[in-house]
């Protein structure tokens, strides 16, 4: 008796086999696209939700009607301490998320210390550091900051704050052009207080160079909670802004009535800058007077903490003057 022909079986189950496979291949691919569409989709909503900067307000006056000081800091005495030390407004060093520039952020206390405060004033200084024996060279500078490596210290949410400053010069008045200087008075979450699918936030309130002395930098950034929450972006968010001060553009009048008619942030004079944020609108100030706004998000009303630093533009080092030096009047903040 013949042996059955068992093959178109084998050969069936097979086809039914492959068909299956194919179509859960399918499925799955159709799952990915859906899944990356959805992705884009959220990350498209960056750019909408940062909306555009508006610069159309220009020249319009700081309302600080309401508010009250929460914060301030004249730099009459000593008030910069470093991370888990007591009894000051500041605390000086590399800071919490803060690497960034080819200057090194020192303690106080160095051997070369950045920082000193005299005659009401606090100066950060940026110097090039050769080492005797070995003849190489670095940068160190300082970075102070309101809160500690624990978050311990001043933080609010939403607000006024401002810093009068005076950035480096090269001692040619408006003609400055101090290569690597990069001075910054800027805001950040402080993720100490804030749980683990909180949005975290930074705030360039001003970012200048010393190459490029008219301009002036502000920038807002998304940072994504450690667990993202429902809906949040899965990537970082950036929106910024420059105004060249030497320019018009929109604002209406006399451009001498927020920056004077050079522009300059490094001729030596000093300067109020600032940032109100409103439960609707940002707006960014120069001596008082507004320069741009930006629209607020819920999850920019977040505890926020200063830092004032003088960084180094590290693609300028090698033609850097040295030392550099900043100085800060006053910082202070404000709320309703």
């Amino acid at each position: 008796m013949a042996a059955p022909n068992v093959q178109p079986i084998i050969d069936a189950a097979w086809a039914t086999v492959e068909a299956d496979l194919a179509a859960k291949t399918a499925l799955l691919a159709a799952t990915e696209a859906e899944r990356a569409r959805l992705q884009a989709v959220v990350e498209g909503l960056g750019p909408m939700f940062f909306s555009n900067w508006d610069e159309t307000k220009a020249g319009t006056p700081v309302d600080l009607a309401g508010y009250v000081e929460t914060f301030r800091d004249n730099f009459d005495a000593m008030s910069i301490v470093n991370s888990g030390q007591t009894g000051g407004k500041w605390y000086a060093g590399p800071g919490t998320h803060t690497s960034f520039g080819d200057a090194s952020f020192k303690p106080v206390g160095s051997a070369i210390d950045p920082y000193l405060i005299a005659n009401g004033e606090c100066r950060i200084r940026m110097e090039k550091i050769v080492n005797p024996t070995t003849g190489t060279a670095s940068w160190q500078s300082g970075l102070i900051q309101t809160v500690d490596a624990k978050g311990v210290g001043f933080s609010q949410a939403g607000g006024y704050f401002e810093a009068r400053m005076k950035f480096p010069t090269n001692g040619q008045g408006n003609l400055a052009n101090v290569k690597g200087a990069w001075p910054a008075f800027w805001l950040l979450s402080n993720d100490a207080v804030l749980p683990t699918t909180k949005t975290r936030m930074e705030f360039d309130i001003v970012e200048a160079y010393g190459s490029d002395p008219a301009g002036l930098h502000a920038t807002v950034h998304y940072k994504p909670a450690p667990v993202l929450a429902p809906g949040a972006f899965a990537a970082r968010q950036t929106k910024a802004n420059y105004v060249g001060l030497k320019s018009v553009k929109n604002l209406a009048g006399n451009k001498a009535l927020i920056w004077g008619a050079n522009g300059n942030m490094f001729n030596g004079e000093w300067k109020t800058y600032g940032v109100m944020f409103g439960d609707t609108i940002i707006q960014i100030f120069v001596d008082g007077l507004e320069v741009c706004r930006f629209p607020t998000q819920p999850w920019m009303l977040t505890p926020v903490y200063i830092l004032v630093n003088l960084a180094m533009n590290g693609s300028e080092k090698s033609t850097a003057p040295s030392p550099q030096d900043m100085s800060i009047d006053y910082v202070r903040a404000m709320a309703r």
